[in-house]
């Protein structure tokens, strides 16, 4: 059995996620935490490197926000292979500061990205 490689999706939308899978699912375990406590409760535990790519929104449906996530953890997010795709041009801009490295690009503008990802799998063959 092939071991699948892992996204997580930190976002409160079912819709996004929803896109996520049918960009990734035959390619990637994902992982969705619509809070910040699932979020914490996810990712605390896992060594730096142990997701493919990571996603994060800036608003969540709870006490807590993605910028909250990047400050706990900004420590053992793979930046380079982090997105910040927060519809939320103020929050995605902090949490940008906090991981420089982090893709940052709202979701709308995201989706032609993940179809050129998708597409030519060569861009990124380090995380397929």
């Amino acid at each position: 059995m092939t071991s699948f490689k892992k996204i997580l999706v930190v976002d409160d939308m079912g819709v996004r996620f929803g896109l996520f899978q049918e960009f990734f699912a035959p390619y990637f375990k994902l992982i969705w935490c619509s809070t910040f406590d699932e979020a914490v409760k996810e990712f605390a535990d896992k060594p730096k490197g142990y997701y493919s790519f990571v996603f994060l929104d800036h608003d969540l449906e709870s006490i807590g926000t993605g910028l909250d996530f990047a400050r706990m953890f900004q420590a053992n997010l793979n930046r380079k292979q982090t997105v910040i795709h927060s519809m939320n041009l103020s929050g995605g801009a902090e949490m940008a500061k906090i991981l420089p490295d982090a893709l940052h690009v709202p979701f709308d503008e995201l989706i032609p990205i993940l179809v050129r990802i998708v597409k030519d799998r060569s861009l990124f063959k380090e995380v397929f």
